[in-house]
């Protein structure tokens, strides 16, 4: 219920829709405590609702290449794996920039999420 309502939200409140196309079924089999939890979580159910939700609707809805999202600077596009200080934390080795780290990778996947969708139209 939980995933519908906010699949739901997500898709009548944006006109665009990015995630990163993560590949579950390898990070599972990383850590076995891990692995259940993120197959609990539902994160594959989550896409496919946000996918067909937003595709309903004719919104854009793309997916993106996960490397680096999270140790890229959104501002300068620095990869730096030392600019991710902690879990919530992202301060940039390059250029200062400091965010929340989650903010940051967001920022990155939409980024990727629009260059791909110009790339696609412009060819």
């Amino acid at each position: 219920d939980f995933l519908h309502k906010a699949s739901t939200r997500i898709a009548n409140n944006y006109s665009m829709v990015f995630v990163e196309d993560l590949q579950i079924q390898n990070m599972v089999k990383l850590n076995s405590t891990l692995s259940r939890r993120m197959l609990d979580s539902g994160w594959g159910h989550f896409g496919q609702m946000l996918e067909y939700k937003s595709q309903d609707r004719g919104q854009v809805f793309g997916r993106v290449n996960p490397a680096y999202t999270s140790q890229t600077c959104s501002r300068c596009k620095a990869v730096d794996k030392q600019s991710r200080l902690s879990q919530s934390q992202f301060v940039c080795t390059s250029c200062g920039y400091a965010a929340n780290a989650d903010i940051n990778a967001a920022s990155n996947i939409m980024g990727r999420g629009t260059a791909n969708l110009y790339a696609n139209v412009v060819q």
